[in-house]
């Protein structure tokens, strides 16, 4: 959830820097519980709303198809079908949770957000 303090550009930054990070940092990041996997996805997809709603100028052509790129990705490792992928074991070792830090190091390259 986005603190009163941080604009939507930093919640959505933090949101980013925490899917690009290694497994078991990531989930130390997130609240106490057993949908911290879960938790990641949830931030990026608040984040990334907030974001777009409040845009006061467009991305770069670059950034904006990063962005898209991981919202997709996250979307492909939704529902009933992939639940293995949404637990802590998963998320440290999983190629698509591999996949996943990698197009979000990607958005956050290009849009400055790196080194955390």
């Amino acid at each position: 959830m986005m603190s009163l303090a941080e604009s939507p550009e930093e919640f959505l930054a933090n949101a980013v820097r925490n899917l690009a990070r290694p497994g078991d940092e990531a989930l130390a990041r997130m609240p106490e519980g057993d949908h911290r996997p879960n938790e990641l996805a949830i931030e990026f997809d608040e984040a990334y709303t907030e974001y777009v709603a409040n845009l006061d100028q467009l991305p770069s052509v670059a950034q904006l198809e990063s962005l898209q790129a991981l919202d997709a990705a996250l979307a492909a490792m939704s529902g009933p079908a992939n639940v293995e992928l949404w637990t802590e074991s998963a998320v440290r070792g999983h190629p698509r949770w591999a996949e996943l830090r990698t197009l979000a190091h990607t958005a956050a390259t290009r849009f400055g957000w790196l080194p955390t």
